[in-house]
This record gives structure tokens, sequence and C-alpha cells, in this order.
């Protein structure tokens, strides 16, 4: 036995118009103005499915145009130049840290003569200070220098 629901209530059930229920509601119609209310519900919850499917669609192209322009960004970059290779990258790095790993390890017999003519810890302290603050003074210069070759 299936439940029956007249236009006018399902007008007011599912919010939409008479005729809207008359054109697309047919395959739930049982007589002149008597709609199974079931399969008329279901009409109704597969035809807001697909108009989410929609709304979803939309947004997914939304977000594939701005990760297009995001790329297209990107490529126009690496034409122009403002990214370096991997290769580059790696060959920087490693001469970067050659350097800096051959000024800490010489840096034990240099703090050791001047520390011989220092007299209070305090100025021991300043000495080693000094010698860290200039390794460490070289390496941020070395990449002061590499981003004005860059440019």
């Amino acid at each position: 036995m299936a439940i029956t629901a007249t236009e006018n209530q399902l007008t007011r059930l599912l919010q939409i118009s008479d005729r809207t229920i008359r054109e697309n509601y047919k395959t739930a119609k049982i007589s002149p103005g008597k709609y199974d209310l079931i399969k008329a519900i279901e009409i109704f919850v597969s035809s807001v499915k697909v108009a989410n499917d929609r709304s979803e669609l939309v947004e997914s192209e939304k977000r594939y145009k701005l990760s297009q322009v995001a790329l297209n960004d990107a490529k126009l970059k690496i034409i122009e130049k403002e990214y370096i290779s991997v290769d580059e990258a790696v060959e920087s790095v490693s001469t970067m840290l050659f350097n800096f790993k051959s000024k800490i390890m010489s840096l034990p017999k240099k703090i050791m003569l001047d520390l011989k003519k220092s007299k209070s810890a305090g100025e021991q302290e300043k000495i080693i200070e000094k010698h860290l603050k200039h390794a460490i003074g070289e390496l941020k210069g070395y990449l002061e220098i590499k981003e004005k070759k860059d440019e």
C-alpha cells in the first residue's frame, strides 16, 4: 500500500511549485492530483543530489583554473630564471658548507693563540665570541654575495 499525497501537500512539503511537481514527478503519479509520497521524495532527493554535484563541479573547475594559473606563474618564473636548478642549489650549498666547515675547523688554533695572550675569563669569553661572530659573519656575507650575484 503506497502512501499518497496530493499535489498541494507535495508543494508545501517539498517547497516547489505545483507545475514543477506535474512536470518532474510523473513517475510518482498514481492518479490525477495524487502522488506516491515515497517515490516523490526519492525523485526530489535525487534532483537535489544532482544540483549539489553540479555545484561541486563548478567549485572543482574554479580550483582547477586557479591551479593552472599558479602552474603558469611557476613556469614563467622558471623561464625568467627566478628559480635555480636543483644541481645549482646543491653545488652552491655544498661549496658554502665546505668553506664554513674549513673556517670552523681552523678556529681552535686561532682561538688558542689569542687565549694565551688573555689574562682573565672575561677576555677569554670575548675572544671566543669574536672568533665565532667572525665565522658566522663570513657565512652571512657569503649568502649576501650569492644573492647580489643572482640579481
